[in-house]
């Protein structure tokens, strides 16, 4: 939010209040803060962003998530199979573009590629990029004698560079990695609360002897953050919502982001086994992204169990974290730790996919249960040359004082009148939040089978 100088404020102490109000809330003052509502945030992962400090304003509902749609060596894929004759030429058209509009491909002239299949080594001698999407390259292998016919299917070329070059070639094309943006939107999260100050005589309480009405202080917290934490993490893209007050919108929270744009592991639908070669899948996945050798995970209370049944019989050592320097990591109970297959894991019991204690419901025949999302630890460098973390919440600056914190926004009207009329107060909490994933790709979301 912005910084507004030249004004200062008067107050008998700084309390929670005034900290989320100023926009204070992050990682070196949130501990006390967050501790005094333990029963909500210790399960909630927007709760820690915000405690973390992982939030950035955005000027706008529509706002772009960065991914990166090349890996550390260029590659592409032919629309063809590859016949070579005694180490002859040969004509292949590419498959494979870095942009939307199928403008920019991979080879270059005096580009050497390495076919991944067969492990022969091709050098580029001319191209054709002057049609979209019809990109051509002339290649030859760079060794005599090579007879092959490589099926379009397996034939995948992946760039060395130029390792033999003259001490003085002129200059050549250079290799450039691609990025891109995904849309997500902001949403408007409200929660309502109405009351008489007659109602309010219900319940009273003192403070340092002076008697105020309690207006569902706890509840309204409460019913915010848990709507929060349901929406940012779960929520869908709407398109027929139609009461008056709402509306539709396309934005998605994090599971929807990683089932539609990261790794997604569900057994054909019918949810996976959690066993070695499960958890040898995920290693290959996480491997394959390059993002981090840290994951975090969410498992509901039924794949929990199933992962502490699987470190027992597969004798793995767990190791327990500590809250010493790492306070952050303890609070918000990421305590089943241990390594395989080279990847660190901690998990974390996610209570929100629990139907029994959400609303009394079955769990064993929800959809929310024996779900697992993995999250990579640690932060990147986006194209702007900033680290930033791979999981961070947006915020709509209205201008407001409390667009950063806590509560993002608290409207009022009426007023309590405290002498036994029917005076009404309305009060409401508004958020205006998103979810940001950078490098999604590197996420991993997780359906066991039911048993």
């Amino acid at each position: 939010m912005a910084i507004r100088t030249q004004q200062g404020f008067s107050a008998r102490r700084i309390d929670t209040g005034i900290i989320s109000a100023l926009g204070m809330v992050k990682k070196d003052t949130a501990m006390g803060y967050y501790k005094a509502f333990s029963d909500l945030a210790s399960d909630s992962v927007v709760a820690e962003l915000e405690a973390s400090g992982a939030i950035k304003r955005v000027d706008g509902e529509k706002y772009s998530m960065y991914f990166q749609n090349a890996k550390d060596r260029n590659s592409f894929k032919v629309t063809a199979d590859v016949e070579v004759t005694d180490s002859g030429s040969v004509t292949v058209t590419v498959d494979t573009y870095a942009d939307d509009g199928t403008t920019l491909s991979v080879p270059a002239v005096g580009l050497f590629f390495r076919e991944n299949s067969t492990g022969i080594e091709f050098e580029v001698l001319s191209v054709d990029k002057d049609s979209a999407g019809q990109h051509t390259a002339v290649i030859k292998p760079t060794s005599s004698e090579v007879t092959v016919t490589i099926p379009s299917a397996s034939a995948h070329f992946i760039s060395v560079g130029r390792p033999t070059v003259q001490e003085a070639s002129f200059q050549q094309d250079g290799e450039h990695k691609a990025w891109g943006e995904r849309e997500n939107y902001i949403r408007i999260l409200r929660t309502n609360k109405a009351w008489t100050d007659l109602a309010t005589m219900i319940k009273t309480e003192q403070v340092e002897g002076q008697t105020y009405y309690d207006l569902d202080s706890t509840d309204m917290p409460k019913e915010h953050i848990d709507m929060k934490e349901l929406e940012l993490m779960m929520g869908e893209p709407r398109d027929n919502v139609t009461s008056d007050g709402n509306r539709n919108v396309q934005g998605m929270g994090f599971v929807p982001l990683v089932r539609e744009y990261g790794t997604s592991i569900d057994g054909g639908g019918t949810g996976e086994v959690l066993d070695r070669a499960l958890f040898r899948q995920i290693a290959r996945s996480i491997n394959g992204n390059g993002l981090s050798k840290s994951y975090r995970g969410l498992a509901d209370g039924e794949a929990i169990w199933k992962i502490q049944d699987f470190l027992l019989a597969n004798s793995v050592p767990e190791q327990q974290a500590s809250a010493t320097g790492n306070e952050l990591l303890a609070m918000f109970d990421y305590n089943t730790n241990f390594q395989m297959d080279g990847i660190k894991y901690s998990f974390k019991n996610y209570n929100y996919w629990n139907a029994d204690r959400l609303a009394g419901a079955d769990v064993e025949e929800s959809y929310l249960s024996n779900q697992i999302l993995l999250m990579p630890n640690g932060t990147f460098t986006n194209p702007e040359g900033i680290s930033q973390p791979y999981m961070q919440l947006r915020y709509l600056d209205n201008d407001i004082a409390t667009d950063e914190g806590y509560l993002n926004k608290l409207d009022y009207g009426g007023a309590l009148a405290g002498h036994g009329t029917t005076r009404d107060m309305e009060v409401s909490l508004i958020s205006y939040m998103g979810v940001d994933i950078a490098g999604v790709e590197g996420f991993v979301s997780i359906k066991l089978a039911n048993e």
